[in-house]
């Protein structure tokens, strides 16, 4: 059958994959004596290899942090399945550029708290490796940085980056429900959710990618028994069941369904936290997925997806979930 295009309200996505480059040996801010490479000459340290692995048909189940490629419009078609990171040194400390998004990161980001209006003047106003384009990222953009692992493994960026001790970290995305309190998304060890401006959260910036500006209307394809995502390439369960399962029995429901010869799956925390729509809530969703407010399974052991407001967050173990399953396309 053909499928119907249906254009929605929604984020342009700039996410990648998790991944895992060349570690640092340096914890937080390096010591003012250390030497450093040059911001523009100095040598980029990259590994091609993610997380999860060599790349696979995209059809498995994710091991660990290991999500399928989410092609962007303006990453190259021949880009690595797994993402891979490439990191310069200076003397402000190193630019991590994760080289499927495109997107560079500010690597030794500060520690001190601020209100998101602070935040966002500190962004706009620094300095750092003699540029002086940095910007509060989106929540989709800091969640393609983080690593999700069990209870207690989660951090707020991948082992490419260097240790950042904080407890949550500001987006430049706000909070869409009506409140009286104006909010904005943050990133945390333990949950992706929305705070008041008031609140004080750090700040990591970053540079690149689409300007930001009014959301971008995103396409996606409808037909009988799926609803495609053509710019992440997965294809989600249209209609999923009304019932709540444990973990491993959503696993083997999805295990058991299949699409033009793709095993499907549990969605990484990266795949749900795609379609979350920042303008929308109660769902955060955008139409072509349904009026599904509820609380999602993902395939990261105790990791939840709250599609009523858009909450990520770390579950306890033994409570059942809806679930929703999805495959990669080729």
């Amino acid at each position: 059958m053909r499928p119907l295009l249906l254009i929605v309200t929604g984020i342009l996505l700039t996410a990648s994959v998790e991944a895992c480059a060349t570690l640092k040996t340096a914890a937080g801010e390096p010591p003012s004596d250390a030497p450093a490479d040059a911001a523009d000459g100095g040598d980029g340290v990259e590994d091609p290899r993610g997380d999860g692995g060599p790349p696979g048909d995209g059809s498995a189940t994710p091991e660990g942090n290991g999500d399928p490629r989410w092609p962007q419009s303006r990453v190259p078609e021949d880009a690595p399945a797994t993402s891979s990171y490439t990191i310069v040194n200076g003397p402000d400390g190193a630019i991590v550029t994760d080289t499927v998004t495109g997107l560079a990161w500010q690597d030794t980001a500060p520690t001190v708290l601020r209100t998101f209006d602070e935040a966002s003047a500190y962004c706009d106003d620094l300095v750092y490796g003699g540029l002086d384009d940095w910007r509060l990222p989106t929540r989709i953009e800091g969640v393609s940085i983080m690593s999700f692992g069990g209870a207690g493994q989660t951090k707020l960026a991948s082992a490419a980056f260097s240790a950042f001790d904080v407890s949550c970290v500001w987006t430049a995305s706000a909070d869409p429900s009506a409140r009286a309190t104006p909010r904005a998304w943050t990133l945390g060890a333990a949950n992706i959710t929305t705070r008041p401006k008031t609140d004080r959260c750090a700040a990591r910036c970053v540079r690149g990618g689409p300007p930001l500006g009014a959301p971008t209307p995103k396409v996606y394809e409808l037909t009988a028994d799926a609803v495609i995502d053509p710019v992440t390439r997965l294809a989600w369960e249209r209609t999923p069941p009304d019932t709540s399962t444990e973990h491993a029995d959503a696993e083997s429901r999805c295990h058991g369904l299949a699409r033009d010869g793709r095993t499907m799956r549990l969605p990484s925390v990266k795949e749900l936290a795609s379609i979350v729509d920042e303008t929308r809530s109660g769902p955060a969703t955008a139409p072509a997925f349904g009026d599904y407010a509820v609380r999602f399974s993902t395939a990261n052991p105790r990791w939840v997806v709250d599609l009523d407001r858009g909450d990520t967050f770390q579950a306890a173990s033994g409570f059942s979930y809806r679930s929703r399953c999805v495959v990669s396309l080729p």
